[in-house]
């Protein structure tokens, strides 16, 4: 006969077996792979959760989040499922994710997906990210990297380095005519002929440049506006393809350019030699969020070689600092051919300028040449 022992010693004596046995789960389905305890205490929360909410439209996400659901669940040996709806745009989608936590709903999503300064600027001061230690969970992250991409209050890390281009079409513009700096962009010739985007994605950061500043900048942003014919968003590089814009600049994905190309579309792209910055995306995860503990491994696999792997095949692009970062050959390649560095933008430059009231002006230029 069997026997079974009840009261509380009885339910802390089951939830310790069953605990071991998710453990021991966790460890066979995902290949043997010894995880730290701080991944594995995640796990098992993550185990109850069940499913991860994702809503945006970069990193390939339309055609290929089942890449990274079965990424993921091959790496933990989970079988999470992943629910995405294709997104806002970035500053749109974190205006939401504002607003419902001030109303105190759950988010929409249950990661923060973040790039440039304004959104940077935002989220920490806004403080509604989840202030994380990452070091435990992110044992592939060399240390003297981790202080580089995790925010000192640990609610956002750094996943994936992109640098802006300027894009066209091969079939309009041959490649040696092709605009190859920033200063390229006010040839006449181009007038009428360049889309940019309607939240001046990259042009916001063009101060931190030490080859700009403010007022540089602001001069050579109020001769561009009148050489800009349309506002696209920065995933509709169809429409360079197409042949309805000859020239996209700044772009925000040039991976997914490089995606293009392979797939023999009329496009290529140049970074600009009188520019070359590296700029980073970030992830958190939000205090609302509805699924946290698979939002944080969500992360930490991303910042992993299998993640990065991933990212790569989705996005074009990955994390420059990391080791075997295919971006760093693309990088040092173009600083052999300016003859100089790449620049990267610092968090402290990010957090320490006023880049809103920047952008405003920027934004005014732009509308004022639509007129």
């Amino acid at each position: 006969m069997r026997q079974f022992v009840t009261g509380a010693s009885g339910i802390a004596c089951l939830r310790i077996v069953v605990a071991a046995a998710i453990v021991c789960v966790f460890q066979t389905q995902a290949e043997g792979k010894d995880f730290p305890p701080a991944v594995t205490a995640l796990l098992q929360t993550a185990q109850q959760e069940g499913r991860f909410n994702i809503s945006w439209t970069a990193m390939g996400f339309n055609v290929g989040a089942e890449r990274f659901e079965r990424g993921f669940n091959d790496y933990y040996g989970t079988k999470i499922k992943f629910d995405y709806t294709p997104g806002l745009a970035f500053g749109a989608a974190q205006r939401r994710l504002a607003d419902e936590f001030d109303a105190g709903k759950p988010a929409f999503r249950d990661i923060s997906l973040i790039a440039g300064a304004p959104q940077v600027q935002f989220d920490l001061q806004k403080k509604m990210g989840r202030e994380i230690d990452w070091a435990p969970l992110l044992p592939t992250v060399p240390k003297e990297i981790l202080a580089k991409v995790v925010t000192p209050d640990g609610r956002l890390v750094r996943f994936i380095s992109q640098t802006g281009t300027i894009m066209y079409n091969t079939r309009l513009i041959k490649p040696q005519d092709s605009p190859k700096s920033l200063a390229d962009l006010l040839n006449p010739k181009w007038k009428g002929m360049i889309a940019s985007t309607p939240y001046v994605y990259a042009w916001e950061d063009l101060p931190l440049h030490p080859l700009w500043g403010e007022a540089k900048s602001l001069e050579y942003m109020t001769k561009l506006a009148p050489q800009v014919s349309g506002l696209i968003r920065c995933a509709e590089l169809d429409r360079i393809a197409s042949g309805e814009f000859p020239i996209f600049a700044i772009t925000c994905e040039p991976g997914l350019i490089r995606q293009l190309q392979d797939a023999k579309a009329p496009v290529a792209q140049n970074i600009p030699l009188d520019w070359r910055f590296v700029y980073d995306w970030w992830f958190g995860v939000p205090k609302h969020a509805q699924h946290p503990a698979i939002a944080t491994l969500f992360i930490a696999w991303i910042m992993t070689p299998e993640g990065q792997a991933v990212l790569w095949e989705n996005e074009g692009a990955d994390l420059h600092l990391l080791p075997g970062s295919r971006n760093k050959k693309i990088f040092e390649e173009t600083e052999k051919t300016a003859g100089g560095p790449m620049y990267e933008f610092t968090l402290d430059q990010q957090l320490g300028y006023n880049v809103n009231a920047y952008r405003q002006k920027i934004l005014a230029l732009f509308r004022d040449a639509g007129k």
